[in-house]
């Protein structure tokens, strides 16, 4: 995360709060629009598997694979991205916002920032605890969208001993 912010947002949802708190940031403001994707995402949970049913294909590419999601999810990146902008019109010149949200909803707002509709464009899907910076000019031009990855060992060992797990006590 490294560096200085100038403004913390995260979505209402207890576990992006709690994250926020977590890193040491307790003040912040929540922002609807940063929230979990609308109840309508849901009902296309049938898409993860290839077209030929030989294999499950990633996340997102499922879900963009069905038209009517597709359409959907992608204006639910664009309404990000431009909420993202009127966070980065609030902040001082040359000033730095950290945004909390989930995963699909930090893919679909990278995509739509580098105004590429492939999930590939971005590289692979953001897992828990990665992110993506977003940079825009004075005229809210995109100049640059980076993703920001931890290495495998470092998830690997999240996973074998996820935070907030207490090992149990020996008696």
């Amino acid at each position: 995360l490294g560096g200085t912010y100038h403004a913390y947002y995260s979505s209402p949802s207890r576990r992006c709060r709690a994250t926020l708190r977590a890193l040491g940031f307790a003040t912040f403001m929540e922002v609807e629009r940063f929230g979990r994707l609308p109840k309508w995402f849901y009902r296309f949970q049938g898409g993860l598997v290839s077209r030929d049913g030989t294999h499950l294909v990633p996340f997102l590419e499922g879900y963009l694979a069905d038209p009517e999601a597709r359409q959907r999810l992608l204006r639910h990146g664009a309404s990000v991205l431009d909420q993202v902008k009127k966070v980065a019109h609030k902040l001082p010149p040359g000033g730095r916002a950290l945004v909390l949200t989930h995963l699909l909803t930090i893919e679909l707002t990278a995509m739509m920032a580098r105004g590429d509709e492939n999930p590939a464009a971005i590289g692979a899907e953001i897992r828990p605890i990665e992110g993506v910076a977003v940079e825009f000019d004075a005229n809210d031009r995109v100049t640059a969208v980076r993703e920001l990855r931890l290495p495998d060992s470092v998830l690997a060992v999240l996973e074998d001993d996820p935070p907030g797990e207490l090992p149990i006590p020996a008696s």
